[in-house]
């Protein structure tokens, strides 16, 4: 009897410790799991950190090619006073430049691409143009070339040039805060600003935005 007693319990033994192995091996799973997602969201949280802390790729390559191919003279342009016409290019490569923006402050001369251009690395004018006073010029995160937009204060001056040889001479009005896919904020037309610069936030949920002032 007693030994019918022993067999019967290692038997259950057995069968659940069966049972047991199967919760065991799920749960490791699930921790590895765990472990693995962790680890892919902190690299990415390094990666990002890395690229806004190294140092804005420069272009003056790019920016030299297009003042090759601009007219020697420049003149000075005052918006609402130029005709209203589409942003002339000029390509380099396999890309159209429409301009060139130059922002004494973070000691950067930048090409601004064709809004038909879809590459990431230089600045986009992706609405408007400069003549109308709606000219929107926007930015990667990725890149780091717009990242020290907030650290430019009110009343610097801003110079975009365009193709044809204008000169647009602004100054820092203020700089705000939108949601990233608010598209009207972004294109909002004001009588006090006339060119708008445009970065995504760390997070990528925000845009910051440099409102400028066209100079009479």
């Amino acid at each position: 009897m007693m030994g019918d007693q022993n067999v019967e319990g290692d038997a259950q033994l057995r069968k659940d410790m069966q049972r047991a192995v199967p919760r065991i091996r799920l749960g490791t799973s699930v921790r590895i799991v765990g472990i693995v997602v962790c680890l892919v969201g902190l690299a990415l949280v390094l990666t990002m950190l890395m690229s806004g802390r190294r140092e804005p790729r420069s272009f003056d390559g790019t920016v030299s090619a297009i003042e090759q191919q601009m007219p020697t003279q420049r003149h000075p342009a005052i918006v609402g006073t130029e005709p209203s016409k589409p942003l002339s290019s000029v390509s380099v490569g396999r890309d159209d430049y429409v301009g060139i923006l130059d922002i004494p402050r973070l000691d950067r001369r930048l090409p601004v691409l064709s809004p038909a251009d879809e590459a990431a690395e230089e600045p986009i004018a992706t609405y408007g143009n400069a003549a109308d006073g709606n000219l929107v010029i926007e930015a990667s995160n990725t890149t780091g070339i717009f990242r020290d937009l907030t650290q430019i204060p009110d009343g610097d001056a801003l110079y975009f040039t365009d193709v044809t040889g204008a000169v647009y001479s602004y100054h820092v009005l203020t700089v705000e805060s939108i949601e990233n896919d608010d598209v009207s904020a972004l294109r909002e037309r004001s009588d006090e600003w006339d060119l708008t610069l445009a970065a995504p936030s760390f997070s990528g949920q925000q845009k910051t935005l440099l409102r400028c002032a066209g100079d009479s």
